[in-house]
């Protein structure tokens, strides 16, 4: 919670309040609960302050409210006068709007119930302006909205606003904050745990910029605004949070935190500017923070220029898709390269999460001589979407920000040439692709991964034949089917990215190997998979080693390819197994990451292949991307 100057003017702005008395009910009246009495009848969670220390260290840990354990906790920071005629100078309200037929009316206890209420003071402090602490907590009991707010009677005939919080409350009885301080913080914790996160200038989710502003006090110093410009862009202004530090006695000196939060209002560039400076005598800049913004989208998003934005929309509607996520992020491979005295190129090998959209990136590589989102995982795009044709824009703004916006498409599985249905048409170009012949491309490749397995490769295939003979059983007509190269549908591929001790191995690669048994598989995983270098990669060896028994072994052979290269955008394709030869083809970007890379690629055959010591390995080096892929 703020100071009252400051709460009240930073809820003026965010907050509708009601106003003092209303339907004829004074909310002073409102009786409050005996903290005693709830205390007995309810187990609260340790969180909840029992004493003034545990109020005092509740107020800088989490501020005015936090929610837990499907507890609501609200804390007012309120004066301490030690008078016994002011001991009911405060109330706490709790209320939700309704209409009642004749106009709008608040109800108390309609949303939630109160569990505890109890007011502390410390015993050790004898002074007037000392704080003590209101606490109240709540629980829901029925789904809708409501506010919890500060009564003073001190203040019932003035026109400043005490402090107000507002909540809703889902079908699950989940508590949620709606206000602005759901965010942005309103304590010292809160304060440095977000400058951490998003900088002393930093934007929160796009939206709201924000400056984390520090000071000492009892010193001349003081921040102020001294250059807010608008070209065309306008900044708002929601005001200073005060998130300085609440202490039991008053203190000489100290820290003072500030937040200061604006929002768009019109589209255009626009700079705020703030300094930290004596405010008597001749000024002295002790610090300044600048923010060059571009605010964009209908008013609605502010840019940086250290931003990189990155979205992910519907190519036919242009509205932003409700992934990634957290637990499912879309990962980037960016190319990031800085030129060096003789003309070549340093790269930084850097795995990006892109964890929300949009997703703002906060980063300096993109004033790199090299610089490109250009390797996307198609596997993390959800299923039943796919990057098709053209799906890629992007935008620099002058202030150096940077928009990446990547069209998403819904597709139909197995149509490959993007034409809205599946055929022959597709099958015969998937196969063409896979045995690499010249001139074929996967218009649609997200569409080609029909199992889901993040790959495309035969089975694929044999999905798309089974799609199409299902169709044509439907319809009573015979089916078509392409005839497929020679041993197209006999082999299976498994590419697991690892890590070899060439210091310790005396193949030499390109290598491979052949296994005709689990045991000598068990064998090679000693010596090449013990250790992979992510959970993902030992999850692909333990599911192998599962897979691989000596049942297995009776009726299929398996050939392993052992790899190396120089850089991980290096990628690898099995385009053609016979039992004299498996043909690998190497795709080699001309822009790579600078990371060593190893792999193992597992090339499953039938009964139909039998891999021997006369099996070749076939390596093809083609220059430039992977197609779709």
């Amino acid at each position: 919670m703020k100071t009252r100057k400051t709460l009240a003017f930073a809820t003026a702005a965010l907050t509708a309040f009601m106003p003092l008395s209303y339907a004829g009910t004074a909310l002073n009246n409102i009786p409050a609960v005996s903290a005693e009495e709830q205390a007995a009848a309810v187990n609260l969670p340790e969180w909840v302050p029992s004493n003034f220390k545990e109020a005092l260290d509740f107020r800088n840990r989490y501020g005015a409210t936090h929610i837990e354990d499907g507890f609501l906790c609200v804390l007012f920071t309120e004066r301490n006068s030690h008078s016994e005629e002011d001991e009911d100078q405060y109330s706490v309200i709790e209320g939700t709007m309704v209409e009642d037929g004749s106009g709008m009316k608040e109800e108390h206890g309609l949303v939630t119930m109160e569990l505890y209420h109890h007011t502390f003071t410390s015993d050790e402090l004898d002074l007037p302006s000392g704080p003590q602490f209101e606490v109240v907590v709540y629980k829901a009991k029925k789904a809708g909205e409501f506010n919890v707010r500060l009564f003073d009677k001190a203040l019932e005939n003035t026109d400043c606003i005490m402090p107000s919080y507002s909540f809703s409350v889902s079908d699950k009885l989940e508590i949620i904050e709606t206000d602005l301080h759901a965010w942005v913080p309103d304590c010292s914790t809160e304060f440095e745990n977000y400058k951490n996160k998003y900088g002393e200038v930093g934007t929160y989710e796009g939206k709201y910029l924000t400056f984390c502003m520090e000071s000492n006090a009892g010193t001349p110093y003081n921040w102020t605004d001294f250059g807010h410009n608008t070209e065309g862009g306008i900044l708002g202004n929601y005001g200073s949070f005060d998130c300085s530090p609440v202490n039991a006695m008053p203190l000489e000196g100290g820290k003072i935190n500030t937040i200061n939060v604006y929002f768009p209002e019109k589209d255009g560039p626009a700079t705020v500017s703030w300094k930290l400076a004596k405010t008597f005598g001749d000024e002295e800049v002790a610090e300044t923070l600048s923010a060059n913004c571009i605010i964009t989208d209908d008013a609605s998003a502010i840019l940086l220029g250290n931003n990189v934005r990155i979205k992910f929309v519907d190519s036919e509607t242009g509205d932003l898709l409700n992934f990634p996520n957290e637990k499912e992020p879309v990962m980037f491979f960016p190319t990031i390269g800085y030129k060096t005295e003789d003309g070549s190129y340093i790269y930084a090998d850097l795995a990006l999460g892109v964890d929300s959209n949009p997703y703002i990136w906060k980063t300096t590589h993109h004033k790199a001589d090299l610089f490109d989102l250009d390797q996307i995982q198609q596997s993390s795009i959800p299923e039943g979407y796919t990057l098709t044709g053209n799906y890629r824009e992007i935008k620099e703004y002058d202030n150096g920000a940077l928009d990446y916006t990547f069209k998403v498409s819904k597709f139909v599985a197995g149509d490959i040439t993007g034409d809205g249905k599946t055929s022959i048409l597709d099958a015969v170009t998937l196969q063409n692709w896979l045995i690499g012949s010249e001139g074929t491309t996967l218009n649609n490749a997200g569409a080609a991964d029909i199992n889901g397995d993040g790959k495309i490769n035969v089975l694929d295939l044999c999905c798309i034949k089974q799609i199409l003979l299902n169709s044509n059983q439907n319809s009573d007509q015979k089916p078509t089917d392409p005839t497929p190269d020679e041993n197209t549908d006999h082999f299976n591929a498994e590419y697991i990215r690892t890590y070899i001790n060439t210091s310790d191995t005396d193949i030499t690669f390109p290598g491979h190997v052949i296994i005709k048994s689990q045991k000598e598989f068990e064998a090679f995983l000693n010596k090449y998979g013990s250790s992979g270098i992510s959970d993902k990669t030992k999850k692909l060896f333990a599911d192998a080693k599962a897979k691989y028994t000596d049942e297995w072994f009776s009726d299929n052979s398996l050939f392993i390819a052992l790899l190396q290269e120089g850089s991980g955008s290096i990628k690898h394709v099995v385009t053609n197994v016979t039992n004299d030869e498996v043909t690998i083809e190497r795709w080699s970007p001309m822009v790579q990451t600078a990371d060593m890379a190893w792999w193992c690629i597992l090339v499953e055959g039938d009964k139909s292949l039998t891999f021997s010591e006369n099996t070749k390995l076939v390596m093809k080096t083609v220059e430039g991307p992977m197609s779709d892929n």
